[in-house]
């Protein structure tokens, strides 16, 4: 809210200064230009009546090209406001829900513990994944907001060959198991959002831990078109359920309420605030193929 008013007072200085400079400029230049040509009192003042008229109609037009602009300017800025404040209550549902899940597991487990009636291994493992799953979710909130208020630019020249190899070496570390097969074209510069290997990253890893992380192979592409760029990812997992399908494509504003579906939904938003687009289909016998499609830099 703070940035907000610093913008509206920003916005209405920013028309005062120029309008004044303006008018303090046509006032001096016009009226030494005046002086200079015209000896004439009578038609001194008519010149001043004329001149005072057209400072006028110029004035009015100065002002709405400006308000105009910054009418612009605000509109977009309400917009982004608007796009926090979902966002912001989306998330809050989200950590509600899965803290309350979370805590009920646990607090179920330290009672069966305590009862001695169920396997101590077990139960630690219960409590850890919830840990875990709690952790993913904090995590990729954390990146959502930093995103929704970032005032970066919303899309830059990248080589996404480059984004997707070192996405790839990151996730390889954690996964040495896994067989992760990279096919990057020669030219894949686009324009996309700063941030968008996050959402790179998040496909890989939905695609590895999904799938079976001991056994499966991801397939990774680069590839161009006349005017896009595509990121491909493939994966032998069990496909994409319809509602998180939905939520990638981006026909739902709302993730799921579980680390898969928010990560699936920042990907979404990365790739729209990149004025890019999300397809998924299906692979045989299993899997799914995903791309991300960027329009290409000149």
């Amino acid at each position: 809210m703070d940035g907000l008013r610093e913008r509206l007072n920003a916005s209405a200085a920013r028309v005062a200064g120029i309008y004044l400079v303006a008018a303090v400029a046509w006032i001096v230049l016009t009226d030494l230009g005046a002086l200079q040509v015209v000896l004439d009192p009578i038609a001194l003042t008519s010149l001043q009546t004329a001149k005072g008229l057209m400072f006028v109609t110029v004035s009015a037009g100065l002002l709405y090209v400006l308000i105009a602009r910054e009418h612009r300017r605000l509109s977009n800025t309400n917009e982004e406001l608007e796009l926090a404040l979902r966002h912001a209550s989306v998330l809050h549902r989200l950590l509600r829900h899965n803290l309350r899940n979370s805590c009920d597991v646990v607090l179920n487990n330290v009672e069966l513990l305590r009862a001695n009636k169920t396997d101590e291994t077990a139960a630690y493992d219960r409590i850890e994944r919830q840990a875990e799953a709690l952790s993913a979710i904090a995590e990729k909130s954390r990146h959502l907001r930093d995103l929704v208020l970032a005032e970066e630019p919303s899309v830059c020249k990248l080589d996404l060959g480059v984004v997707v190899s070192d996405q790839v070496a990151t996730v390889r570390d954690e996964y040495q198991a896994v067989d992760i097969n990279v096919d990057i074209s020669s030219n894949s510069e686009a324009l996309a959002h700063p941030r968008i290997g996050i959402g790179i990253e998040e496909l890989l890893r939905n695609a590895i831990i999904h799938g079976n992380p001991a056994e499966t192979s991801v397939a990774v592409s680069v590839f161009e078109t006349d005017d896009t760029v595509t990121v491909q990812v493939e994966d032998e997992g069990p496909g994409l359920p319809p509602m998180e399908r939905a939520v990638l494509e981006g026909s739902t504003e709302e993730p799921l309420e579980h680390s898969r579906g928010i990560g699936l939904w920042l990907v979404q938003f990365l790739v729209a605030r990149s004025n890019g687009s999300v397809s998924t289909s299906d692979r045989e016998p299993t899997g799914s193929t995903i791309r991300l499609q960027f329009q290409k830099a000149e």
